[in-house]
């Protein structure tokens, strides 16, 4: 007569398992990105936890080239209707490969409250869709480093309380001035300029 034997590993996966899907969430939001995104091969339970996350922090400092692949693979699996918090950092090494307009649309689209973005690539400053600037849930940006800021049409940031503009590029001054009058709820503004020397 055979004996069963107790796995603890297993026993333990499957106790894991038999969590709430809320519950889940809140583990896997402790996780990076890629962790979370991982999380899918453990068991068909998992394969589409991650994919209802609220909040995704993308940070890659490595060196890269699969990482704007696997921003654009996840956001197309994404299927929360909701993307309160986007982060967005890359390192210097990383290469210029991720769409971070049509992230920042996607996430104006899900009705996100936090954004920020940190861009320390060595390609050329990028540009956000009008959509960013015109976001009406948009509470708290950050932006950074390699980023211009053109607003060279009408904004609106009915919403918007806290504002941080470190080392960007702006096309004119007209454009910072159109950003802070559209922001009329405007309580904490952080602005960092490139130093200059002459």
């Amino acid at each position: 007569m055979g004996l069963s034997r107790f796995d603890p590993e297993i026993e333990g996966c499957q106790r894991i398992c038999d969590l709430p899907d809320d519950l889940l969430l809140r583990i896997l939001l402790l996780l990076p990105a890629k962790d979370a995104v991982a999380t899918e091969i453990l068991s068909k339970r998992w394969r589409y936890v991650w994919k209802m996350l609220h909040k995704i922090a993308f940070i890659e400092n490595q060196d890269s080239e699969s990482f704007g692949r696997f921003i654009d693979k996840s956001l197309q699996l994404h299927k929360a209707p909701k993307l309160v918090n986007l982060v967005v950092e890359v390192g210097p090494r990383c290469p210029v490969d991720v769409d971070v307009r049509k992230l920042a649309d996607k996430a104006v689209n899900k009705g996100v409250k936090t954004l920020v973005f940190k861009l320390l690539w060595t390609g050329e400053p990028t540009s956000f869709p009008k959509s960013l600037y015109t976001c009406d849930t948009l509470v708290y940006l950050s932006l950074s480093n390699q980023i211009l800021v053109d607003v060279s049409f009408p904004a609106s940031l009915p919403s918007l309380s806290y504002l941080a503009l470190s080392k960007v590029v702006y096309k004119d001054e007209d454009s910072l001035a159109r950003l802070l009058s559209s922001s009329p709820v405007l309580h904490e503004l952080v602005v960092e300029r490139h130093k200059t020397f002459g």
